[in-house]
């Protein structure tokens, strides 16, 4: 039965690495109030409140089960840690090339 508990946990754990590069954006964009000109359906203020719940969320059901997850597969398998982590990271990256963000033109200064 806990095989199966670990098992489900880690899909959902892989599921939320999956995703969260998208949603930490959204989360960026509503709190900085930048959204407003993606999407016009609210303002700043509206935003802003948007960003904090869904940065919330994150929280509870994305972050707090993967640092939960990563623990018990610390104390049951110690040599299986760097393959949880590594393949967390993995469908991060995988996230973002599949969304076509070009993340190094974006963190490079232009030129004036």
């Amino acid at each position: 039965m806990k095989k199966i508990l670990y098992i489900i946990w880690g899909i959902w754990c892989a599921i939320m690495c999956f995703i969260s590069p998208v949603w930490l954006t959204m989360v960026f964009l509503n709190l900085t109030g930048l959204i407003y000109q993606y999407d016009y359906s609210m303002d700043e203020g509206t935003a802003f409140i948007i960003g904090i719940i869904f940065l919330t969320f994150w929280l509870v059901f994305a972050l707090l089960p993967n640092i939960a997850f990563i623990q018990k597969m610390y104390t049951v398998k110690r040599k299986s840690i760097g393959a949880v982590i590594v393949i967390g990271l993995l469908l991060c990256v995988l996230c973002i090339a599949m969304c076509g963000w070009d993340v190094i033109e974006f963190l490079t200064v232009p030129e004036r």
